[in-house]
């Protein structure tokens, strides 16, 4: 029978799939969905989705909806080449002419006749850096969706370059330990909690926060299905031992156990 519980698990491993946004099955996006909830979705998207219906005009970085751009008519010399009998040559002869233009409704380029209106358009690929030039952003998405989506991508760029640093920092001549592997349980712990982290589990925040992590054993056994414990490769292939490890939830709290093998 299906549980509330089993909800919650299928909820959470949807969530913490990397890869997973609710915009893969769209084929673009509007400005109605620049919100503050959508921000993983949008980072997270697996394809590079247009946003149709705004614009944003090239000379004053105004935004608008393609249907705020301005148009009218104006009249212009047209020059061209005409056949003159008399000389037996071409002339060239200017007429009045109307025609149509578009033009930016914030600083009006593309009213004269030199000047062509132009724009660009916003995807999902380059929302962050197109946002710091958008002077009006605020006016078409929701409000704070501009500060909220650029502190997010820089959230997700110091976790990056955090994992980085450790990755590094991993690699580091790992010391001989005591008989009990002491030492290697609490790196190992601590490897084991950062990586949870960074896919959305907070193990030290559940706790604290009164949450049983039995209630979340099948989730994290799904998370760590496929996991290395890199200090424990590092361990065997510097001093050319075998070991097995686990880890138990005992009184609400991660137990790591290493065996020689």
């Amino acid at each position: 029978m299906f549980s509330i519980f089993d909800g919650f698990v299928n909820a959470l491993n949807e969530a913490l799939n990397p890869n997973k946004s609710k915009f893969d099955t769209r084929n673009n996006l509007t400005s109605e969905d620049l919100t503050i909830n959508n921000i993983p979705d949008l980072y997270n998207c697996k394809y590079t989705l247009d946003i149709t219906d705004v614009i944003v005009c090239n000379d004053c970085n105004h935004m608008m909806y393609r249907d705020e751009i301005e148009t009218g008519t104006r009249v212009v010399d047209r020059v061209y080449d005409d056949w003159d009998y008399r000389n037996d040559e071409y002339r060239e002869r200017v007429r009045k002419e109307e025609e149509e233009y578009e033009c930016c409704p914030y600083c009006h380029y593309g009213e004269d006749e030199d000047e062509e209106f132009s724009y660009y358009e916003l995807n999902t690929e380059t929302l962050y850096w197109d946002f710091k030039y958008i002077e009006n952003i605020d006016d078409y998405t929701e409000k704070g969706f501009k500060d909220a989506f650029i502190k997010y991508i820089k959230h997700q760029e110091e976790d990056d370059e955090e994992l980085k640093t450790e990755s590094v920092e991993d690699k580091k001549k790992p010391e001989k330990d005591d008989e009990n592997f002491t030492k290697l349980k609490e790196t190992v712990k601590k490897e084991m909690y950062k990586y949870l982290k960074s896919n959305g589990i907070d193990i030290e925040h559940l706790i604290k926060s009164g949450v049983e992590l039995d209630t979340m054993r099948p989730v994290i056994d799904k998370m760590l299905d496929t996991y290395v414990a890199t200090s424990i490769a590092d361990y065997e292939n510097e001093y050319d031992i075998g070991l097995a490890w686990d880890y138990e939830i005992s009184n609400n709290d991660i137990i790591i156990s290493i065996d020689t093998m």
